[in-house]
């Protein structure tokens, strides 16, 4: 039951639990046991990211990349994408993505005062 489900990862994301802030994200980003809300997914995203959960971070930066649920804003994805390779917790597949997006933000003259070793 997914409003049953998210009824519970709002209560522990409301406790500051990441995992269940990034669920929260995506069940108000897919709309399943709550109405789709882009804003709220962002919002939830942002909680988990701030606290380092690199998922989130990756989801945050594309959030901010594209403006879904949020103004769309490069340098924000950008030190999104550079926050999660720092704090080294993605899968290859999700460090490809962020390289690549990395690569594209930089191209389309997107900066971030964060500076990630060996990326100059």
């Amino acid at each position: 039951n997914d409003a049953l489900a998210a009824r519970w990862w709002r209560e522990a994301a409301m406790q500051g639990d990441t995992l269940s802030q990034l669920q929260l994200g995506f069940c108000y980003y897919n709309g399943r046991g709550v109405d789709k809300d882009d804003e709220q997914a962002v919002y939830w995203l942002r909680e988990a990211a701030v606290q380092g959960e690199a998922e989130a971070q990756l989801q945050l930066a594309l959030r901010y990349y594209t403006g879904e649920g949020t103004t769309r804003d490069g340098n924000m994805a950008l030190f999104w994408l550079e926050r999660a390779i720092v704090d080294g917790r993605l899968n290859k597949i999700q460090q490809l993505l962020a390289e690549e997006k990395i690569k594209i933000a930089r191209a389309e003259g997107f900066s971030s005062t964060l500076v990630v070793p060996g990326s100059e």
